[in-house]
């Protein structure tokens, strides 16, 4: 029998530190240029310690990976896709600068990817250093994408491998100008390491997909990426910044669970874009942790005018995201508001999964009514089962809670899928919950949490009903303009 002939690595070279050396041979201090790929190979014969083919395709002009952006992002995945099927893996060489979002933006662009795609890159070069981290950065990397030859797990993913580490590209972010270290994944274990031997943690990576190969071309760069800061409230950047000519995306940078300043002149602005269809995703500015809106009162009024959550996202993959989604012209503003709330390739730790209710008559109930109904306009999305629902919100916009006596706080139940002939029995396993509100002087959101009932009745699929009604002690009225349902979900959507 013969052997399967391995395929080897194919690989992607854009330049950066990896591949320079100075432009003088004689001053070392001279300013450093890159070598083409051909004298790059020539002058790294490590290479030669590998006994599978290597093949390589340099951009026109290596360069600076400063000045790499969309055009570059989709050359590299044209370039992939052209060659998917003749090589085991890929690997690019990268600058470092720039690398999270390039690694980032191509798990978006690489759809169905079943083969390891690896950047690296080195912060010195074996070209001109005797101390470098260029050659093992480089060695390793071609290894990993040849799992044939190496003998570990196939990674089907986006990854950046840089000293010891392997790690998930769109959950990196750069944490050191010259160290070795110098990506970390804050929010999600390192996928493998390398010391002696080369260790995959099959329990992390993601599945190989079923379904065939295919990339995405398209994308939109009428995004922006800022940091709120204190002060920022005071000055008009955030009206200028906004206003933008044919702005189609934010990434809101914000304080901790993602606060920032409540200031009606600050949030005007963000209202006024989101209004005019521009989508605003918050992220926290924080290096680990995640985005949740309504736990203070500084992120409620985000989610009263309709900003988004990042939950964990980094601002590097957010920002790419938005832009591969809103290049999908197939896609409405509201499924990629929806979508940029979901996992889509690793890269978040939950979705939110949002369904939307119709209006019925007023929307409200009080002594008169005590009791009203909501129908889902949708089935509920996603693919989740009861027990990976981490929680489950029931969220009503612009609402008002009056109470009399006010010192008295209305009594609030919810009831998932009953019919309106059905008594509205608390012993009951579709009875979600009694929650009391007190008056509120403006409308806001009013969030009820319905997880522990959600998780044992609600399937992804199924049509939702809520009842609500009022206790039939209770004085007073709720009343509301627009109600939804969101379930936060581990990471379980894989769109392959």
């Amino acid at each position: 029998m013969t052997a399967d002939i391995n395929k080897g690595v194919f690989v992607i070279y854009t330049g950066g530190t990896i591949g320079s050396r100075p432009r003088d041979p004689n001053d070392p201090d001279s300013p450093q240029t890159v070598v083409p790929w051909d004298e790059l190979v020539r002058l790294t014969p490590a290479l030669k310690g590998l006994d599978f083919p290597i093949d390589g395709w340099s951009f026109p002009t290596p360069t600076d990976s400063s000045n790499i952006g969309p055009k570059e992002w989709r050359m590299m995945a044209e370039v992939i896709e052209e060659n998917y099927d003749m090589y085991e893996g890929f690997v690019i060489l990268h600058g470092t600068d720039t690398m999270v979002y390039t690694a980032s933006v191509l798990s978006f662009m690489l759809v169905n990817l079943g083969k390891p795609v690896v950047l690296t890159g080195a912060q010195r070069s074996h070209l001109f250093q005797a101390r470098n981290d260029a050659v093992q950065n480089l060695i390793t990397a071609l290894r990993i994408a040849n799992p044939a030859d190496s003998g570990i797990p196939v990674v089907p993913e986006v990854c950046i491998f840089f000293r010891d580490d392997l790690l998930r590209g769109n959950r990196c972010i750069k944490m050191d100008a010259s160290g070795y270290n110098a990506y970390s994944s804050p929010n999600y274990p390192r996928l493998g390491w390398a010391g002696d031997k080369i260790h995959i943690d099959t329990r992390l990576i993601r599945a190989i997909p079923t379904q065939p190969f295919r990339i995405r071309r398209n994308m939109d760069t009428n995004v922006i990426s800022f940091n709120v800061f204190p002060g920022i409230q005071d000055t008009d950047v955030v009206q200028r910044l906004v206003n933008a000519p044919n702005l189609r995306g934010i990434i809101l940078c914000t304080f901790g669970s993602g606060n920032v300043p409540t200031n009606r002149d600050f949030l005007d602005p963000f209202r006024e874009a989101i209004d005019r269809g521009v989508i605003i995703q918050n992220v926290t500015q924080c290096t680990r942790g995640m985005v949740e809106l309504g736990l203070y009162e500084a992120s409620a009024n985000l989610l009263e005018i309709g900003m988004i959550s990042g939950l964990d996202i980094t601002a590097e993959a957010a920002l790419c995201k938005m832009m591969v989604l809103l290049g999908d012209e197939d896609l409405s503003g509201d499924e990629v508001a929806d979508l940029m709330q979901q996992d889509l390739e690793g890269e978040m730790s939950l979705s939110i999964f949002t369904t939307r209710f119709r209006k019925n008559g007023t929307n409200r109930i009080d002594d008169s009514q005590p009791r009203g109904r909501l129908v889902s306009t949708d089935s509920l999305p996603g693919n989740y089962k009861g027990w990976k629902i981490s929680s489950a919100i029931l969220r009503f916009r612009q609402a008002k809670v009056e109470n009399s006596p006010h010192d008295k706080p209305l009594s609030v139940k919810v009831f998932i899928n009953v019919s309106s002939s059905d008594s509205l029995d608390e012993k009951s396993a579709n009875f979600a919950g009694e929650f009391r509100r007190t008056r509120n002087e403006e409308p806001s959101i009013v969030s009820f949490d319905v997880t522990r009932t959600a998780r044992r009745l609600i399937r992804p699929g199924m049509k939702l009903s809520l009842t609500i009604s009022i206790d039939g002690e209770s004085e007073g009225s709720f009343e509301w303009e627009g109600a939804e349902f969101c379930v936060y979900s581990g990471s379980t959507v894989d769109s392959r």
